[in-house]
Parts: C-alpha cells; sequence; structure tokens
C-alpha cells in the first residue's frame, strides 16, 4: 500500500518526466471535482500526512532517498491549488487578469517556500 501512495498509483514509474505527469493528473482531479476551499485543505492535510508516512516506508524498504516518489508532488500541487485566489483573473480584464492570478499566487507560494527551505536546508 505504501509503494502505491508513495508512487501516485505507480505513476512514479512513468518513462517521461513522472512528476509533472502526477502535477498534471493532481489539477485534473482538482479542475473536475471542483472541492470547496475546505475540502481542498483537507485533502491537502491527508495527502501530506499519509504521503510522509507512505515515502518514509518506501524510502525504508529500497533503502534508497526519492524512489520514483511522487507523493510529495501531489502535495505540493494542492498546496499550489489550495493558494489559488479564485476569481482573480475573471474579474480583470485586457490581459491583467491572465498576469495578476499568477503574481497573486506566487505572493502566496514564495512565503511558503521560504519557511520550507528554512526547515530544510537541503533543499
Amino acid at each position: 500500500m505504501a509503494r502505491v501512495i508513495a508512487t501516485v498509483g505507480g505513476l512514479g514509474y512513468a518513462p517521461v518526466a513522472p512528476g509533472t505527469v502526477a502535477s498534471l493528473l493532481v489539477a485534473l482531479l482538482v479542475w473536475i471535482l471542483e472541492p470547496t476551499a475546505a475540502g481542498l485543505a483537507g485533502a491537502t492535510l491527508v495527502v501530506t500526512v499519509i504521503g510522509i508516512w507512505a515515502a518514509g516506508r518506501e524510502e525504508a524498504y529500497l533503502a534508497l532517498h526519492d524512489p520514483a516518489c511522487l507523493v510529495d508532488e501531489a502535495a505540493g500541487m494542492l498546496v499550489t491549488l489550495v493558494a489559488l485566489p479564485r476569481g482573480v483573473g475573471g474579474v480583470l480584464a485586457d490581459g491583467y487578469g491572465v498576469v495578476v492570478d499568477d503574481l497573486v499566487v506566487a505572493a502566496y507560494a514564495s512565503p511558503v517556500l521560504q519557511v520550507v527551505r528554512g526547515l530544510v536546508p537541503h533543499l
């Protein structure tokens, strides 16, 4: 079970860009399911906690660091989507919405990444 979770159903063995494949799958599922903000935050927490367990078990079993584990990609995409402000792109016109919504997301993501980098210095 840990391997299935850690590799996001085996996507960790995709021959080309497995991390991108996993991230796209998560984004697609979120787009299709349209969860509420609370549901998305809950999913992020669950994937993160279970992912830590699964990735740790897989690393210990194979005695390898990050052995095709993609659950971190899934959790990262969920964190990004939790921070995504809803509706900014539709409010602004003439290209502003296209750019500003990504700038807002970056403003959310940057402090989070700085905290993670402070907690995990080798990143």
